[in-house]
């Protein structure tokens, strides 16, 4: 007879974004094998496109352009996701399989809006990163 403890499904946020106003906010929902997450955002600049990037393993912390990369950008599956709505929000879902060899890794996620005057090469701003732990 075996015994096992699984891990459970959580986030936790990663530094603390950079914009020149209020940095956006990226959250999620428990990252569920089998079923899915959904990534929020808030705080952000309105009506912005939205680059999304996400990567297995844990934030890396790069500085670039002035600001905290906390996504490991070389290894990373980075994408345009639509923008913000007129008061700064925006969310998307990630569908998480269910194969159980998933149960207890990691990734990282953060997001770029683009808009002039961004501290991030003077094109945009960078939200907090956030780490989850891929669970039950």
């Amino acid at each position: 007879v075996y015994q096992a403890t699984l891990p459970l499904a959580g986030t936790q946020a990663v530094g603390t974004g950079c914009a020149s106003a209020t940095p956006p906010v990226l959250a999620a929902t428990s990252p569920v094998i089998g079923t899915g997450t959904t990534f929020s955002m808030t705080a952000a600049r309105p009506n912005a496109f939205v680059f999304f990037a996400v990567a297995f393993g844990g934030p890396v912390n790069v500085p670039l352009g002035g600001c905290i990369v906390h996504v490991d950008l070389p290894n990373a599956h980075a994408y345009l996701t639509g923008s913000t709505t007129g008061t700064g929000a925006w969310s998307h879902p990630l569908a998480l399989p269910a194969i159980p060899s998933l149960v207890g890794l990691q990734l990282t996620a953060q997001t770029m809006l683009l808009g002039s005057s961004g501290p991030m090469f003077g094109i945009g701003d960078l939200s907090t990163g956030l780490h989850l732990f891929l669970g039950l």
